[in-house]
């Protein structure tokens, strides 16, 4: 086994004993009328911790798409030492939610190259661990209900109270909600 694979090793744990923020953010609905929500790791939540890391390490990495009737995404890493590297690879799909082909085209890269990231620093999306602090929650952080005191506007309020619920139980967000908005509709227009 080259020292490629222990400085990648290095790398995942010290990327494991950082607190990485979530960013990105979905909310949709499904075919049963409810509403699925949650986030993840944007390319720029992760990759100035990995560069960093990667420097510390003595590693780089160099990411390409290899077109073919196969198609797929391709992400080397490669030791400051000498010629060994690694490499992690994965199909791609088309992205076709944007209509123009130079943004799909760009979505697609931003996505495999996170991907790619994530798989090979084993950076995972916790969303058991998310849902079992969500559920075990007994009360908003002092923080958090200040977020909702401070939004403007009701549209900053529903998207506040939003990205809340991926931490906390709705009936805990749902008395604060209901107060701040019942404030905000009732401020005067052009009032701040």
């Amino acid at each position: 086994m080259s020292s490629v694979y222990k400085q990648i090793q290095t790398v995942r744990v010290e990327l494991q004993n950082m607190s990485l923020k979530k960013t990105g953010f979905v909310s949709f609905p499904t075919k049963s009328g409810n509403k699925t929500e949650y986030g993840y790791y944007e390319l720029s939540d992760i990759l100035p911790a990995i560069n960093t890391q990667c420097e510390k390490s003595g590693i780089a990495t160099s990411f390409s798409i290899v077109p073919g009737e196969y198609e797929y995404a391709e992400l080397k890493v490669y030791s400051f030492d000498g010629d060994s590297y690694a490499v992690f690879k994965s199909s791609t799909a088309e992205a076709n939610s944007l209509g123009d082909p130079l943004k799909n085209l760009g979505a697609k890269i931003t996505y495999m190259r996170r991907y790619l990231l994530m798989m090979a620093f084993e950076i995972v999306e916790s969303d058991f661990v998310e849902k079992s602090s969500r559920e075990n929650s007994t009360e908003l952080s002092k923080a958090d209900q200040e977020l909702i005191r401070s939004a403007k506007n009701v549209e900053s309020l529903k998207k506040t109270c939003a990205k809340l619920k991926l931490k906390y139980k709705v009936e805990l967000i749902q008395p604060l909600y209901e107060e701040k908005k019942i404030d905000l509709q009732q401020e005067p227009k052009g009032a701040k």
